[in-house]
């Protein structure tokens, strides 16, 4: 299982299966600087179908570090929801009806749970 360590500064997860593949992680970089933002984003990789408890491990890290904001999930996207959807304060409409997350997100200090990518 990954070692998570307290972010220091404002810092999105994007939680997959080969991380530093993605496209995302040279497009982030060039947002946050184009839009002025002093942010990271840092991958977590698992493989498909992983334990519940990693996956937990992961939600419960990105809600107890401040200055964690969030998640995009993929490929775990139906799995890390149903490991963790108790650790949630709030859900969005589609993460209730399909049962997954494909974002996670804080508002205040209550982590939301997103499925932004319904297909049906």
């Amino acid at each position: 299982m990954p070692t998570y360590t307290p972010a220091l500064k404002p810092t999105m997860y994007f939680i997959g299966v080969t991380t530093t593949k993605s496209s995302i992680m040279k497009v982030f970089p060039k947002w946050m600087e184009h839009f002025g933002i002093d942010a990271e984003l840092k991958g977590i990789d698992f493989v498909p179908h992983s334990a519940p408890e990693a996956y937990r491990e992961a939600v419960s890290f990105i809600k107890n570090d401040p200055n964690s904001l969030g998640a995009l999930v993929t490929t775990h996207k139906l799995d890390c929801y149903q490991a963790s959807k108790d650790l949630f304060e709030g859900t969005g409409p589609y993460t209730k009806l399909l049962h997954e997350a494909s974002s996670i997100s804080k508002w205040e200090k209550a982590l939301w749970a997103h499925a932004k990518d319904p297909h049906y």
